[in-house]
């Protein structure tokens, strides 16, 4: 039996589209690694579309002036306005 995956997964944006997106920009992700505050070491920030790492998050999220939370939902959750 198959098991089934969590649909908020599939809302994140994957690899190929945030290397699309850098490029349109004229930036990488070597350049995005060196901008972050902290500097992450290498092109560490292109690990962001495989696995957590908020100071990547942040820094990729500002390079490209779009929120954590449109890029990675399923990492991010929206927050609800208080009732």
């Amino acid at each position: 039996m198959a098991r089934r995956r969590d649909s908020s997964q599939f809302l994140d944006w994957d690899a190929a589209r945030l290397l699309y997106e850098l490029r349109r920009r004229g930036l990488t992700w070597a350049a995005i690694s060196r901008r972050a505050e902290p500097p992450i070491k290498g092109d560490g920030a292109r690990k962001v579309a495989r696995q957590s790492w908020p100071n990547a998050e942040r820094a990729v999220s500002a390079a490209l002036g779009v929120p954590v939370e449109v890029i990675w939902p399923s990492r991010y959750p929206a927050k609800r306005d208080a009732a």
